[in-house]
């Protein structure tokens, strides 16, 4: 079951992700975001241009191994569809690891170039 992503669910997904080695904050997410409760939550970021981007994908990894890929798959369809009913016509996903690159192409996404990820805090 897909839903919306809540403050409800803070802790787990704050949880999720530091199980993962990768301390996050609420405030750190975007604002949009969809769950499985208890398995795995995903998140879109958008921008004022027609392009979004799929973000800040966790699971819970005491989940079960089926349950994780089910739950990312069926996250990745309906962080799909939210994109496009809001407008946005290109939707983008940078990884360095290639299963999830593998993922997103079998979700109609298409590699393209060599990209370098940058950033700068301020």
């Amino acid at each position: 079951m897909v839903r919306t992503v809540t403050l409800e669910d803070h802790d787990a997904i704050v949880a999720w992700f530091a199980a993962h080695g990768k301390a996050t904050t609420w405030d750190e997410l975007p604002p949009r975001g969809l769950i499985v409760p208890d398995v795995a939550a995903g998140f879109l970021v958008g921008t004022d241009a027609r392009v979004a981007f799929l973000d800040a994908y966790v699971t819970n990894p005491a989940a079960p191994a089926a349950a994780r890929d089910a739950a990312l798959d069926a996250i990745t369809d309906g962080l799909i569809e939210r994109a496009r009913v809001a407008g946005y016509r290109d939707l983008l996903a940078f990884t360095a690891i290639d299963g999830i690159a593998d993922r997103a192409c079998r979700h109609g996404f298409t590699r393209f170039g060599r990209m370098h990820g940058l950033i700068q805090e301020l």
